[in-house]
This record gives C-alpha cells, structure tokens and sequence, in this order.
C-alpha cells in the first residue's frame, strides 16, 4: 500500500472515528429524557466476553436488503476495528469480536469507544440480555 494510500485511509478513518464518537455523545445525553425500566446491577470481572461477542442489531431495512447490511459489517470491522463473527438471521443481528482485545484485555481502554464504554447499558422498554459468563444482570426500576 502506498504511503499516499495509507494515510488516506488513516485520515478518512479518524473522520469515521469522529462521527462514531459524536453519535456516542449524543446518544449519551438523549438518554437522559427517558427512564429506564431496568437497572443493571452486578461488577465487571474483565473476563473480555463481551468483546468477543459484540451483538450488533439492524433495523429490518438493513437487514433486508444486503448491500445496507454489507455496509454495516464494513463500517464495524473499519471503524471500530471488529471482526465478523456469524449473523443471526432470526434476531437481525450481526456478532462481532474486537480486535483491540489483548490477553482479555482492552488494549484501547482509555480511549475505547462510547458503545464499548457503556457497556452494559440496557434498553429502555426490554430486559437486557446478557452473554453468557457476563457478571452484570437486570432488575426492574423503582
């Protein structure tokens, strides 16, 4: 790869890395007009499951339609550096395992992304769903 090519994608990789982290802001302050149904309760043990396997869920258009669901796995692995796992049809989600897991270790802790950073963070109006070995379980709110 030329020099020229490389830094291209490393420039156009930061911009992506920018709006990724936007979204994350955004999503982190939106978050406050809604109560949750559910607390999440628990510690993490830093086993490194959760970055092992990474559920990403698509809406049913991106599902449907392969060139948007192709879009996503591309924009996951070059963004956010993961690599594709399997797809789930049947849940419309995508699993993913990071790269930047080291010895079960983040390697990019202090500068991980918001989703990673607010992991696990549960859905508003459903039960959270946790992987297997995870430490951390729901309660109903107050």
């Amino acid at each position: 790869m030329t020099f020229i090519k490389k830094t291209a994608l490393q420039i156009l990789r930061l911009i992506l890395r920018f709006i990724r982290d936007f979204d994350g802001f955004f999503t982190r302050y939106s978050k406050k007009i809604f109560k949750k149904q559910y607390i999440i309760k628990g510690q993490c043990k830093q086993c490194g499951v959760c970055c092992t396997k990474i559920a990403i869920y698509l809406s049913e258009s991106f599902w449907h339609y392969p060139l948007l669901r192709n879009l996503a796995v591309k924009w996951y692995e070059f963004v956010y550096n993961f690599t594709m796992v399997k797809k789930e049809p049947d849940l419309k989600v995508l699993v993913f395992s990071c790269n930047y897991l080291k010895e079960n270790k983040c390697s990019i802790h202090k500068k991980r992304p918001y989703f990673c950073r607010n992991y696990p963070d549960t859905e508003y109006f459903t039960k959270q769903v946790f992987i297997e070995g995870c430490s951390f379980y729901c309660t109903l709110s107050d």
